[in-house]
């Protein structure tokens, strides 16, 4: 390597994990929490390879139902794997694919009327374990499932013995997506053990949930790393060349050509658009068919990526995004690793601590970090100092949820239920332990709920009549954003032409139509399809949209950047400035709008709007 280039380089020795006869204390204390401890609910730091997996297979309770929520169907997949590898046969997919394949099967056979509830049963029933995504999770708390009917989902669950429910690699959702999972866990009964499980768990999580349930209600097992290896410890992560780059990932590469020549390489870069300026570096001495580019832009499903993980492709480069920090672990024949830090610190401990995991193999992993760092530390030894160093670079903070916020939530999907089921989940919150806070929420955002839904309210003799009408029918549509889990993206089909596709002629993708005019250049439109090349220079933010959503108005044109940046805050001033308005109203209206700004304040986001151009 160059003498101009600025690299600092470190080694940092393998660090193990112990194990008494293949099983791990933590692993042990995972089963105790699930058959005997009194607490309710668990709190599982975990760094990734540590075997979070095979304790959660060990966590099987007699005859009852383990159900595991993981943020994708490809972990779930390969969990499936895992458990049938180790004799765990008991277990199902619950996903849109394992729902809609029954039904396909018993329509094939006559049965015209099944229906998706009945689907869902048959999976579950008998299953000690259930393996699913937060989405059909969440739909399943919110009746999507059973709208026709007079039962529950929640109430198949319960039948099925449902003892325990894991929530894995929890850091990787939204704090909205958080907020929903959460309020949701609240519609289970307190016989009903929770798991959080993370390598990467949000800072606040333990002491929010402390507060949701009570200190004598929640535990935490963690697991700790060691350098010292000792009798039956295992490798929990290799040996590790860490060479820190001062520059960005491109300038590296630009920098380094020779160093890519041989040998497999996995890039974890910050963005689809850095994919692409990496990928446009290497095509010139490399072909595009020994590169794979894997995002949710180029790989949706990432099917494709699960076909190289398996052997069954063979790429020498792989360049991807975020795609590791949902649990989805590099090929373990890739030795050679560029990463940027990501967004968060939380991000980089994801990106890192899955390099060389459980291998005998020295890994070399290059850091860009484009920051100006000018103290870097004279030795790191192990994984946590390198770890200790990236937090320096001023990462922001996690704002938890508040406990209002989660009061309101959990009105929201409770109304959902049916009215005997909305009876007993409201009787079994007021008899347990949870947070006054969050119940009070809960319960004045009900009796806002039945205030704008009372047409006779709404259409009664205030003298805003028509503002009040107004103010109900944008509640309903409000409401509904809260009902999807994963924000509408108004996705669309893509023709990508750019010369990362020139080898085959254009690629074709779905994504966010936003998205793709924020970033790529439009070649043309056409029978429901965008025609696209390659990147703009930088991102366009100066197009127009149409935004659903804000307080009180059906549909407002706006400046896309002016939205994009500020969507909470468009959404409180706009109500803040409707309730000037009529600050001299009776009580009994001021009430309402006072009830209905705290809502407001709770759930207000850019997931409660939805933006599209026509």
């Amino acid at each position: 390597m160059g003498a101009d280039i600025k690299v600092i380089t470190y080694e940092i020795p393998p660090s193990y994990i112990d194990s008494i006869g293949g099983i791990r204390q933590f692993q042990l204390e995972m089963v105790r929490f699930a058959e005997n401890s009194e607490k309710r609910v668990a709190v599982l730091s975990a760094p990734t390879g540590a075997g979070k997996t095979l304790g959660f297979s060990m966590m099987g309770n007699g005859s009852k139902t383990t159900l595991i929520v993981f943020p994708n169907n490809l972990l779930s997949n390969e969990t499936l794997h895992t458990f049938n590898k180790t004799g765990v046969n008991d277990v199902a997919l619950l996903n849109a694919s394992s729902i809609n394949r029954v039904m396909r099967e018993k329509k094939s056979m006559g049965f015209h009327d099944f229906t998706l509830r009945k689907a869902i049963g048959l999976i579950l029933r008998n299953k000690k374990f259930i393996l699913t995504n937060p989405t059909v999770f969440y739909n399943l708390l919110t009746n999507h499932y059973s709208q026709q009917s007079r039962e529950d989902m929640l109430s198949e669950l319960m039948r099925n013995n449902l003892s325990t429910v894991i929530f894995d690699e929890f850091h990787i959702y939204s704090r909205d997506q958080t907020s929903m999972i959460l309020a949701s866990t609240l519609l289970l009964r307190n016989d009903v053990k929770l798991m959080f499980a993370s390598a990467t768990l949000p800072n606040y999580l333990n002491q929010l949930l402390i507060e949701m349930y009570g200190e004598d209600q929640v535990c935490k097992i963690t697991v700790e790393r060691t350098q010292q290896r000792s009798e039956g410890s295992e490798v929990l992560q290799g040996k590790l060349n860490i060479h820190i780059y001062k520059g960005t990932a491109i300038d590296f590469i630009r920098s380094n050509p020779k160093i890519f020549e041989s040998g497999k390489w996995f890039l974890i870069l910050d963005s689809i658009r850095n994919i692409h300026e990496a990928n446009q570096e290497f095509v010139p001495r490399i072909a595009q068919s020994n590169i794979m580019l894997i995002s949710a832009y180029h790989d949706p499903s990432y099917e494709t990526y699960a076909m190289v993980k398996n052997g069954m492709i063979g790429k020498r480069i792989i360049i991807g995004s975020n795609v590791v920090e949902q649990g989805i672990n590099p090929p373990c024949e890739y030795t050679n690793f560029l990463i940027e830090p990501g967004y968060s610190l939380e991000s980089f401990i994801q990106r890192a601590g899955r390099i060389g995991r459980g291998s005998s193999v020295v890994s070399e992993l290059y850091i860009a970090i484009k920051t100006n760092v000018s103290n870097f530390p004279e030795k790191v030894e192990k994984i946590d100092d390198l770890f200790d160093f990236i937090s320096d670079f001023g990462f922001g903070y996690e704002r938890p949820p508040w406990m209002k916020s989660l009061g309101t939530y959990l009105w929201f999907i409770i109304d959902k239920l049916t009215a005997n089921a909305k009876e007993a989940v409201l009787e079994n919150l007021k008899k347990g332990s949870v947070n006054s806070s969050l119940l009070a929420a809960c319960f004045s955002t009900k009796h806002l709920d039945m205030i704008l839904g009372d047409k006779q309210f709404a259409l009664g003799s205030s003298r805003i009549l028509v503002e009040i009408k107004e103010i109900s029918e944008w509640w309903k549509n409000y409401k509904e954003t809260i009902y999807k889990f994963i924000p509408s993206q108004n996705e669309i089909q893509v023709l990508d032409t750019s010369e990362d596709f020139m080898e085959t002629g254009g690629f074709m993708t779905e994504y966010s139509e936003l998205w793709l005019r924020k970033n790529k250049e439009i070649v043309d439109e056409k029978d429901g399809m965008i025609i696209v090349k390659d990147f703009r220079d930088r991102p366009d933010f100066n197009f127009s949209v149409y935004v659903t959503g804000l307080p009180f108005a059906s549909r407002v044109k706006m400046r896309y950047g002016d939205i994009y940046f500020k969507s909470r805050k468009e959404i409180i001033d706009r109500f803040k400035i409707f309730y000037k308005q009529y600050f001299g109203l009776p009580d009994e209206i001021k009430d309402v709008l006072e009830a209905l700004g705290n809502c407001i304040l709770s759930t207000a986001g850019p997931e409660r709007l939805v933006l599209c151009t026509k």
